[in-house]
């Protein structure tokens, strides 16, 4: 479950902007012909997750409600694909439903009080599913897709996150967990796993910067880490006390780093990174995206939206998701990378992202 900031409830004022050339997304139909899907996260605790799929500009709501006749969860993280499966990450129950990606029909359910207590992002690789798992102490889920059996664990660092391959190696981005009010000297950093996919064992942890929270790779395998940078409050969260600059690191393929550059004002929390299908990095920063490539930064192609979620596409689109006021439907607007609007779509609650397969 992503934390809500300040800035996220003006969304539902900017999204009211695309209305008039909204696509009214209501279709319940459970056969998706898309490779385009996004995940709403619902409301906490209200049990409202889904997923939608968007196929020239309309959605197709509710997938797994429709196909199965129940929601898949409480707080709807993230979906990952794999053959004709797909792996629906649900949070806040703990737990990952296996669909066929044709109906969205379950297949299975896969729950381990022990070792699901906080799964958040699924990554397939070398034919396994893997499973970020851990608010605190973190841990990856190895998933056998075969049987849908739990393989192994392997700890990892502290409130691991999002993943990518390159190659044999899994590599999962570690938060490093949340400063103590009071304490600016004590700052937890975030760090990367790499995970050899074929022992199944972490080969390498490398320390990075505070607030670990995305990794990519681009089209020549660099692999890219962004670090938001933390915020130390005094005890009654009354003022800030100190806030570190939010980073861009390059690591090597086996997770050495190469590079480290900041990115901004210590008060920016960029808080998305994309690569585009030409390699070109995007942030998401402060109500903007803009590129960012070697170092300098690029002309901003969006401004003013505040976005839950920024996606781009394999054909270059760029997704931003709306969460709105965090109780009604959301958004998912669509640009080119030039910064041309395009569409506006409206989906479930909580859109988080936009995932392809």
């Amino acid at each position: 479950m992503k934390t809500i900031n300040k800035g996220a409830f003006f969304a539902l004022a900017l999204s009211t902007l695309f209305v008039a050339c909204e696509k009214d997304g209501t279709s319940t139909n459970n056969s998706t012909e898309s490779n385009v899907y996004v995940v709403n996260e619902g409301g906490f605790l209200k049990n409202n997750g889904s997923i939608s799929s968007l196929n020239n500009g309309t959605a197709s709501n509710n997938l797994f409600l429709a196909a199965n006749g129940v929601t898949p969860g409480d707080v709807i993280q993230h979906i990952a694909f794999i053959g004709e499966k797909a792996y629906i990450v649900a949070n806040n129950s703990k737990k990952i439903e296996v669909v066929s990606k044709i109906d969205f029909k379950s297949l299975a359910t896969i729950e381990d009080a022990s070792l699901l207590d906080y799964p958040r992002y699924a990554q397939a690789a070398n034919g396994k599913m893997y499973i970020s798992n851990g608010s605190g102490a973190g841990k990856v889920v190895v998933l056998d897709t075969a049987t849908n059996n739990v393989l192994t664990s392997v700890e990892i660092g502290n409130g691991p996150g999002k993943m990518t391959v390159v190659g044999d190696n899994l590599f999962v981005i570690n938060g490093g967990g949340y400063s103590t009010p009071g304490d600016t000297v004590n700052i937890p950093v975030g760090s990367v796993s790499v995970i050899n996919t074929t022992s199944n064992l972490e080969v390498k942890r490398t320390e990075l910067f505070p607030n670990a929270t995305d990794i990519v790779v681009d089209a020549n395998n660099r692999i890219f880490a962004l670090c938001g940078g933390a915020t130390v409050y005094n005890s009654d969260y009354s003022a800030v006390l100190k806030r570190t600059e939010p980073y861009l690191v390059e690591l090597s393929s086996n997770g050495d780093i190469v590079s480290s550059t900041s990115i901004g004002l210590p008060i920016d929390k960029p808080s998305q990174l994309e690569v585009s299908a030409d390699g070109s990095l995007y942030l998401y920063q402060g109500g903007e995206v803009f590129s960012y490539n070697n170092g300098v930064k690029g002309q901003s192609i969006v401004t003013g939206q505040s976005a839950y979620g920024m996606n781009i596409g394999p054909d270059n689109t760029l997704y931003l998701s709306l969460a709105g006021d965090y109780a009604s439907n959301g958004y998912v607007a669509t640009y080119s990378l030039s910064g041309a609007f395009q569409d506006s779509i409206l989906v479930g609650v909580v859109p988080n992202g936009v995932y392809f397969d």
